[in-house]
C-alpha cells in the first residue's frame, strides 16, 4: 500500500520578515501568514486529505488549523514536527550569528554535507537530531494509523533537512506555505520524495 504525505511549511511570521532565527521560540503568524495559509488551503481543494499532523508551535498549528477547518478533518499535534531547536541562536539574525560564532559555523550548519550532520549552535539540535525525531513520527504515522493521505504542518529547516536526507542530498528552497510530497510504501518500508506540489 502507498501512503501519501503532503508536507507544508507554515505561513509568514514577524520574525520571518525580520530574518530572525525562530527555532522553538513560539512566534504566531502575522496577517500575511494567515492570508498565505488561506491561499494554500484553497490549493488543496483537489486533494482528499484525511488528517493533518502539525508541529505544536503556533505558526505551524495556525497554518494547519485553517486547512483542517476547510477540509473538516482531524488535526493532531506532535513536538517531533517542530523546527530545529537553535539554542543560543534563537532570536538572532544571520549577522548576529556570524559576529558571535563566525561564518564557518553558519555555513556548516546550513550545509547538506552528511559530514556536518552533528554540528549545532550551543544548546541547539543538530541535523542528525532533527532527522531522527522527524522520521520517528513519520514512520509511526505510516505504520500505526489507517490514514493514506496525510498533511504534515512543519517548518522550513525541518523540511529542508528531511528532504536532503531522503532525496540524495537535494538542496531545496522552502518558502512560506510551500508544499512537498513524500510517498511511503508499506510493503517496502521505503520513502520516496515526489517534489514540490505548490
Amino acid at each position: 500500500m502507498k501512503k501519501e504525505f503532503f508536507l507544508f511549511r507554515h505561513g509568514q511570521t514577524q520574525w520571518n520578515l525580520e530574518k530572525r532565527c525562530q527555532g522553538h521560540t513560539d512566534i504566531p503568524l502575522n496577517e500575511t501568514g494567515l492570508q498565505e495559509a488561506r491561499e494554500m488551503a484553497g490549493k488543496f481543494s483537489g486533494i482528499n486529505l484525511e488528517v493533518i499532523y502539525s508541529s505544536d508551535l503556533k505558526r505551524a498549528f495556525q497554518t494547519a488549523e485553517i486547512l483542517s477547518y476547510e477540509k473538516r478533518i482531524p488535526l493532531l499535534t506532535s513536538e517531533k514536527l517542530r523546527e530545529f531547536s537553535l539554542g543560543e541562536a534563537e532570536g538572532k539574525t544571520k549577522e548576529d550569528l556570524i559576529q558571535s560564532y563566525g561564518i564557518e559555523l553558519w555555513e556548516n550548519f546550513l550545509s547538506i554535507n552528511r559530514e556536518k550532520d552533528d554540528i549545532s549552535y550551543p544548546r541547539g539540535e543538530s541535523r542528525s537530531d532533527v532527522y531522527k525525531r522527524t522520521m520517528k513520527i513519520l514512520n509511526t504515522i505510516s505504520e500505526e494509523t489507517k490514514y493514506t493521505k496525510i498533511g504534515i504542518a512543519t517548518h522550513g529547516g525541518t523540511l529542508r533537512n528531511l528532504i536532503s536526507h531522503l532525496s540524495v542530498d537535494e538542496q531545496i528552497s522552502t518558502p512560506n506555505c510551500s508544499v512537498f510530497k513524500l510517498d511511503y510504501s508499506t510493503q517496502d518500508k521505503r520513502w520516496e520524495f515526489r517534489g514540490q506540489q505548490f
